[in-house]
């Protein structure tokens, strides 16, 4: 079953927390709202707790990528995998930090 019941754990327990964002990294609304989370939010999370982690799943360009986890602490690359649910499933807490819904906008006009 793809959705189970758990217990959701504490962010800030000093256990691991496996965060996870699966996107299109050539759509740049993706690009734009995992960059801003992992420059301006991942930071302040890791300072709370150091067992936090961030999983980034997806395909498209990955240049980018490898600047950022040299510079960020406890983020896992995956880029384009099989099937995403095994990541989703592992994940305590799924993220979408996204500024730009363009195909919202698209459908309303």
């Amino acid at each position: 079953e793809f959705i189970q019941k758990r217990k959701i754990k504490n962010l800030y327990d000093k256990e691991n927390f496996n965060l996870c964002f699966v996107g299109y990294f050539n759509h740049a609304p993706n690009k734009e709202g995992i960059e801003w989370y992992i420059k301006k939010v991942h930071p302040f999370l890791i300072q709370k707790n150091k067992n936090i982690f961030l999983n980034v799943v997806g395909r498209g360009d990955r240049d980018w990528m490898d600047d950022l986890q040299s510079h960020y602490k406890n983020i896992r690359f995956y880029g384009r995998v099989p099937d995403v649910i095994p990541y989703i499933k592992n994940a305590d807490l799924c993220i979408a930090p996204l500024f730009s819904l363009s195909f919202l906008t698209d459908k309303a006009e």
